[in-house]
Order: C-alpha cells, then structure tokens, then sequence
C-alpha cells in the first residue's frame, strides 16, 4: 500500500515522465538553438505539447474483447492542470483520489490495470501509470510557461563580459588584440593553471566525462564571491569554435551547464561562434544559471597579459 507522501514523491518529485521530457528538451534546444530564438521555440513546444498530450481524449474500454464504452480522460486532465497551475503541488493526491473516483466505473475486478485502445490497438496500463504520466507532461508545461515567462519578464541568466569578474577586471587596460596569434602557444592544460593561479586554487586532475574543465568558489562579481565553471579549448580547435567542436554528441554545453555554478563560461583559443554563443544562453536559462560569459581568443590573450603570463 502506497502512503501520501511515497505517492506525491513518485508522481512529483521522481517522475520519470517529467524527467524523459526535461532530457527530450535539452537534446532538442543543442540542435535549434542556432536558428531560433528561444522564447518561439518555448512557444511551440508549449503548443506541442499542448496538443499531443494536455488535450483531453477518449479512450475504449475494453471487456471481453469488446469496447464497452468510451471514457473521456478530461476530467484527470482538468483536476491535474488546475491544481499544478495554481502551484499546490502537495495537492497532486487529491488530484489521484478525484481521478479513481471517476474510473471507479470501469476499475472492474482490477482496479489497477485497464485495458483501452490506441491508435487502433488495445493497450493494457495501469490508472495509476497514467496518471503519473499525466501529471509528467503537465509539469513540464507548466516548467515551459515559467521560462517563457521569464523571457518575456526580462528575467533570466545574464551574459557578462570577462572585466565583469573581479579576477579579470585587469583587462581592462589591456589594448584588445588584432588577433587571437597568441594563443597558438598556449595549451589548454598550461590555460587552466594559469586560472589556478589567477583564482588561487588548487590544481585537480582531470578525468573523462567530467562535465567542466576547471571550476572555482573563489571568484567575485563586485565583491561578492561566486562560483564559476569553465569549458575550455585549445590549440586542438584552432579555429572558431562550432558545435561540432563540443563533443561527438555536441552535448558538452548541456553537461556544463548542469553543474551548479553562478557563472557558466566558455573560453576557447580563437573565436566563438553565434551558434556556441546561443547554445549556452539557451541552456543557462534551461537550468536557472545567473550568469553566462565567453572569453574568446582575443580576450584570453588580454587576460594572460594583464597577470604578466604573456
């Protein structure tokens, strides 16, 4: 027997819907970011969503091989939208208690396995799979809306230039080069203890699938400390980063930015590209970042100077 609070864990916190959509999300936003502007891309996945799932629809119930009537899922749909919309998500077990009070008609012998059609075939699942499927797709609706909302409300992660941590700020009085030469000599593993240095760390050994390159809590923005998570690039891209550059999977981004850092930045050893550039947004604001920063070749060059590496 499953308690309240096991339920609501299950159909809310470790939804597995909600998750698989989540992942579905940021593999869709590494591949349309490029062209589309985030907010029309929320817009349509909202209505996509909206469309396949959200709707309320029919189902036959089957008997015996037969369809003994027809069973409109819209009231499940209306109980779960309402209440998640209004934020109550401790409520999701009253939304479970309206629901099997409505399917107690055909709960039969079993009331935890239904047999209904789709797509013109008879699929056997359980009420209570549905409506953890149901409440899935609603969450992440309502996950969309939020960051829609966000977007319109000018409200979400800011990019800042590299003089905007403290650490960098010497920069300033560093002439911008009139190319990123420089940087030719220097190797990803000789930048990042030079970040080592500059940010008073110590330095780590790298190994595979590590989401970042090099991440520190001993940076500053206005002197407030804050902690920042690097993607770096080197000599073996020298040319202007591109997704094809981030991974086999191109996914080097999305796995940077789920680490939990106020500032998400990327620092390659040449240019970085309008593609890279509105990945990383898009994916700042997927995961709630703050900041988000790029230090292209030109500017890492202005960066080794001012700490006399160059």
């Amino acid at each position: 027997m499953i308690d309240d609070n096991e339920l609501l864990s299950d159909l809310v916190t470790s939804n597995e819907y909600y998750q698989s959509r989540l992942d579905e999300l940021a593999n869709k936003l590494t591949v349309t970011s490029q062209f589309m502007k985030e907010a029309q891309f929320l817009k349509e996945e909202i209505e996509r969503i909206g469309n396949k799932y959200i709707q309320p629809s029919k189902m036959g119930v089957i008997s015996g091989g037969v369809i003994m009537r027809q069973y409109s899922l819209d009231k499940f749909v209306g109980y779960a939208y309402d209440t998640l919309k209004k934020g109550y998500n401790p409520k999701v077990f009253d939304i479970i208690k309206n629901a099997e009070n409505e399917f107690k008609g055909i709960y039969h012998d079993d009331p935890g396995n239904i047999e209904y059609m789709v797509g013109g075939g008879v699929v056997k699942n359980s009420v209570y799979n549905l409506l953890k499927a149901g409440v899935g797709y609603l969450l992440y609706e309502k996950f969309l809306r939020e960051k829609l909302e966000q977007i319109n409300d000018n409200v979400g992660p800011k990019e800042l230039s590299p003089q905007d941590i403290d650490e960098f700020s010497r920069i300033k009085d560093i002439p911008l080069s009139v190319d990123s030469a420089p940087m030719r000599t220097i190797e990803e593993a000789l930048f990042k203890q030079y970040l080592v240095q500059i940010f008073g760390d110590h330095s780590e050994k790298d190994w595979g699938g590590e989401m970042f390159d090099y991440f520190t809590s001993h940076a500053h923005i206005n002197g407030k400390q804050v902690s920042c998570a690097f993607l770096l690039k080197g000599l073996a891209n020298f040319s202007p980063m591109k997704l094809t550059h981030l991974g086999k999977n191109r996914d080097q981004i999305n796995r940077l930015a789920k680490v939990n850092a106020d500032v998400l930045i990327v620092q390659h050893s040449h240019d970085i590209t309008p593609e890279v550039r509105e990945t990383l947004k898009a994916f700042s604001l997927l995961y709630a970042r703050k900041w988000y920063c790029f230090i292209d070749g030109r500017d890492s060059v202005r960066v080794l100077k001012a700490w006399n590496f160059l």
